[in-house]
């Protein structure tokens, strides 16, 4: 074994560190050798030396393309060729005996062309955009779909969420857009005014605390006349404080009587009042003329009545009562009401008395320190200048309501208008994306995930191939490349089927060489360059299927 085919072998092996050492070595030993070096590119890492490599085996394999002893270093692959070329003619001998149609597989020249490959299958790897939980795959391995059938659907619980808020993000924009085009309610432009209204008032009353301050600053006079005026008025308050104070506590002694004969009567009717008291002998003389002689000459102790008269004996005195009908005035009862209306008379008195007592304390302090009246001065331009911005801004807003919305506005609230739109339609867009559908019709060969599972973006969650239309790859030589084209019939036997040839066509033939792949030859073919060709194979009723390996002839 030459250092080539170890190389080959230990890359194949997966020592790639070896396999670099090792084809290296030939190509020192063998700088013509095109092969050498189109391995020792596999085995590099860095992309500059690996195109350096792959170029220099394009050029020495064109180079070689016309032999001209057998010592060129080709010589090897040509003499392959002619064994191939002898082979073929040889099989195109025996071809009648193992069944093959020679007339449809000889091409011009007589040469029959054969080859190995293994037939492949197109496969969808079906996978979503978006990530999130799988809610129901409705198929499983080896069930046939048709384009456009739902073979997996995601979750749409939150993104379902998502639209609403959306769709009534478009009906807020319209409905402002709607509003902005209808122009101002009549109620909007009457609030507008008022509140026009009300800011001129305030700037009235601003131009006037202006004036007073100013007035003030400019003549301080002003203020000693206040302070004097303010004096008299405080001492007429205390005047006046002292005058319900008076009121009041008289009222008081009235009120406090009436509530302790209102308290003994207790709402009685009538009371006992003593007309007179002393001794028994001198009763008879007490006593009115009409009752005198119904008293006894010794009467003993005890309670005697007669008429509205009541006599009390104990022992040589005597207590005469005479029961009158109570009947207090209704004016007695209105003392109360007095009291409290003195009262607050009182309260009233006290703080007129504080108010006056307080601007005098302020005049006070005004004519202490003038430089106050600036600051008041000031205070008052400011709230001018307020009241004044408050009735620009008042003014603005009732000539916006008025004249309406501008084009400016009305462009702004449309591309509002649009810009919730596109965002519920990306949401919807979306939402559809999670409802996967199958690409092609043909048959799940693989499902990697299930119901309940979260799967990522971009993950692989089932495969479909379609088995109607199968593909068989072959690797043709460069001798034999030239002699096959597009549309070229092909005739293909499988062992399952010994007896039975089926038809296909070129569909593809590779514009470069490669190496022949290990399952499909030897060690040594695979150290050959080859031309992948791929033949399209009908497989109405199923039979073929894909992995086989398969034998094909091609016709002309």
């Amino acid at each position: 074994m030459n250092e080539l085919e170890k190389g080959i072998a230990a890359l194949e092996a997966g020592q790639r560190e070896e396999a670099r050492r090792l084809l290296a070595r030939a190509v020192r030993a063998e700088p013509g050798n095109a092969a050498a070096w189109l391995w020792l590119s596999r085995c590099l890492d860095d992309e500059g030396r690996r195109q350096e490599c792959l170029e220099r085996a394009s050029r020495l394999d064109s180079e070689s393309r016309i032999p001209n002893h057998t010592s060129h270093p080709n010589y090897r692959r040509l003499a392959l060729a002619a064994l191939v070329v002898a082979v073929i003619a040889l099989a195109c001998v025996l071809a009648p005996r193992i069944g093959w149609p020679v007339s449809q597989a000889q091409p011009a020249g007589g040469i029959l062309l054969e080859a190995s490959g293994i037939i492949q299958v197109e496969e969808v790897s079906i996978a979503s955009e978006w990530g999130g939980l799988i809610a129901d795959i409705p198929l499983g391995e080896g069930d046939a779909v048709v384009a456009g059938d739902v073979i997996v659907q995601l979750d749409t619980a939150t993104l379902d969420v998502q639209i609403e808020a959306a769709r009534a993000a478009v009906v807020l924009a319209e409905a402002g857009l709607a509003q902005a085009q209808a122009g101002a309610r009549p109620g909007q432009i009457a609030i507008a005014e008022a509140q026009l209204a009300q800011a001129q008032a305030g700037r009235l009353a601003a131009t006037q605390a202006v004036s007073d301050t100013l007035a003030l600053v400019e003549n301080p006079q002003d203020v000693r006349l206040q302070i004097a005026v303010a004096q008299a008025q405080a001492e007429a308050a205390q005047h006046h404080v002292a005058r319900a104070m008076a009121l009041k506590d008289g009222i008081e002694i009235a009120k406090n009587k009436f509530e302790e004969v209102q308290a003994e009567w207790d709402g009685r009717d009538r009371i006992k009042v003593l007309v007179s008291s002393g001794s028994v002998d001198d009763l008879k003389d007490a006593l009115p003329e009409e009752y005198r002689d119904l008293l006894p000459d010794d009467p003993p102790d005890g309670v005697y009545s007669y008429g509205d008269m009541e006599l009390h004996i104990h022992g040589d005195t005597y207590d005469l009562y005479m029961w009158v009908s109570a009947n207090i005035p209704f004016e007695l009862h209105l003392t109360p009401n007095s009291w409290w209306q003195a009262w607050v008379g009182v309260n009233a008195a006290l703080a007129e008395q504080e108010g006056i007592e307080a601007s005098l304390a302020h005049l006070y302090a005004r004519r202490a320190h003038p430089q106050s009246l600036e600051a008041q001065a000031d205070e008052a331009m400011a709230y001018l200048a307020q009241a004044e911005a408050q009735i620009a801004a008042a003014q603005a807003q009732l000539d916006g309501l008025q004249a309406g919305a501008t084009k400016e506005q009305i462009a702004a609230l449309q591309a509002r208008v649009g810009q919730a739109n596109a965002a519920l339609d990306s949401l919807l867009a979306q939402r559809s994306m999670l409802t996967i559908a199958s690409p092609i019709d043909g048959i799940v060969v693989n499902v990697a995930a299930h119901p309940g599972e979260v799967a990522p973006a971009g993950a692989v969650l089932l495969t479909v191939a379609d088995l109607a239309d199968l593909e068989l790859t072959l690797y043709m030589p460069e001798t034999q490349i030239g002699q096959v084209h597009l549309g070229q019939r092909v005739q293909v036997k499988v062992d399952s089927f010994p007896d039975r040839v089926f038809e296909g066509q070129v569909i593809h033939i590779a514009d470069l060489a490669e190496f022949r792949p290990r399952n499909v030859a030897t060690r040594e073919e695979r150290a050959n360059l080859v031309f992948a060709v791929t033949v399209l194979l009908p497989n109405d009723d199923g039979a073929l299927k894909p992995g086989m390996p398969a034998d094909a002839v091609f016709g002309e």
